[in-house]
């Protein structure tokens, strides 16, 4: 054990509060809490201690650690998920792209709340009265519901409110609250309805609304009983495409864990008054010699501590956690409101029964998703075979980069570097660049100083080094590949790096693969899964690159 470690266990408190274990270059690889901080870290170096394949291998690499103090356990069992959002350790199991999950914002704290898509969730992106719905998988999927409610609820969707009715008015999706042609009190209901609906709440929506819509017609006001009946028919539609899990007015979710190989999945499933609302897949990251009980408890912790997430009233799993009823208690706290009556958080763990079968179902469902994406990296991996071989590369291109421009007359000028690992998207690799040194149109010029700043990077112990690709794609000609050949030499010349990195270019008139020392391009098979890579490859550069361009446009625009 190393001596700074044995010093630091002589003075370890014996209180509740969070640990984190350190590597030699001072970095986070693990968070741990404890309900006494020293008997736990203790533990770790016993020698009596039965330790798991993963915590030999965390032992190894142990050179530091340092803690945090907390009042209770509860509030210990809040800071840890918190610090493994923050730090992302190597030895913690985490959601995969976690902060890029997308949900439905409703700023409850305006007058007339907006209601939009949304990836940011952090504490400085609205007020604590704001209500957020997800996360969700799926951004399509999440469109789609929009849509859904846009067409039931008209609601604004302007971040600053306009002087005058937008088109939205006209084609009747939102009520225009920006010129008083809706009361506060009468968007607040619009808004109630909303929450609802999100919530899964149909059934007592429906009730509600049909009670409107009798006394509105009682009342001879015909206009506003039509437009109620018609959402309740839209409702009632939504709403049969819903699949009936339960006779009972129930609220659950239901999360079953599986693991095969090298991934790992919570297939989870969201109960609302019976319905099944919503069927998600998180895969799960850092799970190299984790068991399934470790993967369901990080998940458990993380997942519902978010102030975003809704709590039912019953969790049911597909195994047991650990500290189960600490989180029972805390997700408890988290569910009862101010002036209503306690609810208590129940988490199950199934045996038989109606419940086990949900958990069976969840468990297929896993397995079947598991399936789908071996056979998707197999398909990928033996495209990138192909490639190999049509472009005649040493090696197969398991991380290609891709770069673009994006400017209009040299102005608000942007390049693209977008990643593709093992043939799909690695988003959390994606670098754009503000052009800065050319103002007059010369995508050559951009080009070269794209390449120089990235590939400085290149450069021998640099701390922020980015890793080396196995192939470069580059928008564009002959031209375009000329450059970026003549940067990678002047690097390779200056700084002594040995640089021998394949690099392709990809015109769009005839698709046609310009490669270095060959005067005549290569065409790939038009209907080839080669030549669908390397397109998908260039228009990903390209989207990413214009959007970039689009956003630097507007704030001049603005200023």
């Amino acid at each position: 054990m190393i001596l700074k470690i044995q010093k630091k266990l002589k003075n370890l408190p014996n209180s509740p509060g969070v640990y984190m274990f350190k590597n030699k270059f001072g970095k986070v690889i693990y968070v741990g809490k404890a309900k006494n901080i020293k008997k736990r870290v203790k533990s770790y170096f016993q020698k009596t201690h039965e330790s798991s394949p993963k915590t030999k291998y965390l032992l190894q690499n142990i050179y530091n650690l340092d803690y945090t103090i907390s009042d209770s356990e509860i509030e210990a069992l809040v800071l840890e998920s918190n610090l493994i959002k923050e730090y992302r350790p190597k030895f913690n199991v985490t959601l995969k792209d976690d902060k890029s999950y997308p949900f439905v914002k409703i700023t409850t704290s305006e007058k007339f709340p907006r209601v939009y898509f949304t990836r940011r969730t952090g504490k400085n992106t609205g007020k604590k009265q704001d209500k957020y719905f997800g996360p969700f998988t799926s951004a399509e999927n999440l469109r789609n519901t929009l849509k859904t409610l846009h067409k039931i609820f008209p609601f604004r969707t302007c971040g600053k409110l306009p002087k005058r009715e937008c088109l939205f008015y006209h084609i009747k999706l939102c009520p225009a609250p920006c010129t008083a042609k809706i009361s506060e009190q009468d968007y607040q209901k619009v808004v109630k309805n909303i929450i609802s609906f999100l919530e899964g709440k149909t059934e007592s929506l429906v009730k509600n609304l049909t009670e409107q819509m009798k006394k509105e017609a009682k009342f001879h006001n015909f206009e506003k009983a039509a437009t109620l009946r018609d959402q309740i028919e839209k409702i009632k539609f939504s709403s049969e495409k819903q699949k009936v899990i339960s006779a009972e007015n129930v609220n659950q979710d239901i999360l079953a864990v599986c693991k095969k190989r090298y991934l790992a999945v919570i297939t989870f499933f969201s109960i609302r008054e019976g319905k099944l609302i919503k069927k998600d897949n998180f895969e799960l990251g850092h799970i190299q010699r984790v068991n399934t009980k470790e993967l369901l408890t990080s998940f458990a912790k993380q997942y519902y501590q978010k102030p975003q997430i809704l709590v039912p009233k019953e969790i049911i799993l597909s195994e047991e956690i650990d500290d189960q009823k600490l989180i029972e208690k805390l997700l408890s706290e988290k569910l009862k409101e101010p002036g209503s009556r306690f609810k208590k958080v129940k988490i199950i763990i199934p045996k038989r029964g109606r419940k086990r079968k949900l958990i069976k179902l969840a468990l297929k469902n896993a397995e079947q998703y598991l399936e789908a994406k071996f056979k998707e990296k197999e398909e990928s991996i033996k495209t990138l075979i192909k490639l190999k071989k049509a472009l005649y590369l040493a090696k197969i291109p398991r991380r290609i980069e891709c770069y673009d421009v994006s400017n209009i007359s040299g102005k608000a000028a942007t390049g693209s570097m977008i990643v593709f690992s093992n043939g799909k998207t690695n988003k959390s690799e994606y670098r754009r660049f503000k052009i800065k040194t050319i103002k007059l149109p010369n995508d050559y010029a951009m080009i070269k100083e794209i390449f120089t700043r990235r590939f400085a990077r290149l450069k021998a112990n640099r701390k922020d080094s980015w890793p080396t690709p196995d192939l470069i794609i580059v928008d564009g000609g002959k031209g375009q590949l000329n450059t970026a050949l003549s940067v990678l030499k002047e690097i390779k010349d200056s700084q002594k790096i040995d640089i021998n990195i394949p690099i392709i270019s990809l015109a769009k008139k005839k698709e046609e693969v310009f490669v270095p020392k060959k005067s005549k391009p290569i065409l790939l098979p038009k209907n080839s899964q080669s030549l669908f890579l390397v397109q998908r490859i260039r228009d990903e550069a390209h989207r990413f690159a214009i959007a970039y361009h689009k956003k630097l446009r507007e704030k001049e625009i603005r200023s």
